[in-house]
């Protein structure tokens, strides 16, 4: 771990939407952002576990020595970001996204895919993850993705590529936002009832918690 590495919150129950949530008070005058450099990025996509220790360091190297690349991979994640993030929300709201942040994760699948190789699994955990489930077992084959070392911009292929399939697959529905009037946080409801209604029970629930609680004592007074 980098040693001023920031600790991202990860309760969107998969990687995508835990990209989309690297901001935090987005309808404050000003927003806490959690993706604030290309170091960042790196840090987010080793927490959530689709790069991994050596990768997040070959690609550190990489940025130190190619800062420009570097800062524009950064741009680019923070735009990724942000299209993903309306999508979504559109989706929770019962919306059709745009068509430019449609068209925005396209292009980013697109050099993902360019990316995508099948390879002989060869056992032990991938350098960068496919951003689907685990493949089949050693010897068999398996998604994997093509010198992720060599590429800055590796940890966005798996998120662009989750995220498509998050859309196109039977898991949408489950996409929920925050309940809590103050957070635009996303998350995917894996519930048996599907009732879940916060992003972290801990944080916006309890929160929410309180307020019933004062709001009811405030009208048994009245």
């Amino acid at each position: 771990m980098h040693d001023r590495e920031y600790t991202f919150d990860l309760s969107g129950g998969i990687a995508c939407l835990d990209f989309a949530n690297t901001i935090s008070d987005r309808d404050l005058p000003q927003p806490r952002e959690h993706l604030g450099s290309y170091d960042d990025l790196v840090a987010f996509a080793r927490q959530v576990g689709i790069v991994s220790d050596e990768l997040a360091a070959r690609l550190r190297e990489g940025a130190a020595a190619r800062p420009d690349e570097a800062e524009a991979t950064h741009r680019r994640a923070v735009a990724l970001r942000e299209a993903l993030f309306r999508v979504f929300t559109s989706v929770t709201d019962g919306r059709a996204p745009s068509h430019e942040d449609l068209a925005h994760l396209n292009r980013e699948m697109g050099a993902a895919l360019a990316q995508l190789r099948v390879d002989r699994r060869a056992g032990g955990r991938p350098a960068l993850a496919p951003g689907w489930p685990d493949g089949p077992d050693e010897g068999a084959y398996a998604w994997t993705w093509a010198e992720p070392s060599r590429r800055l911009d590796a940890p966005l292929w798996p998120l662009a590529r989750q995220a498509a399939e998050l859309l196109v697959g039977g898991e949408l529905e489950r996409v929920r936002a925050c309940a809590a009037g103050d957070c635009a946080w996303l998350f995917l409801d894996t519930s048996k009832n599907r009732s879940r209604r916060w992003c972290d029970m801990k944080s916006c629930g309890n929160r929410a918690k309180v307020r019933r609680f004062y709001r009811r004592k405030r009208e048994a007074q009245a």
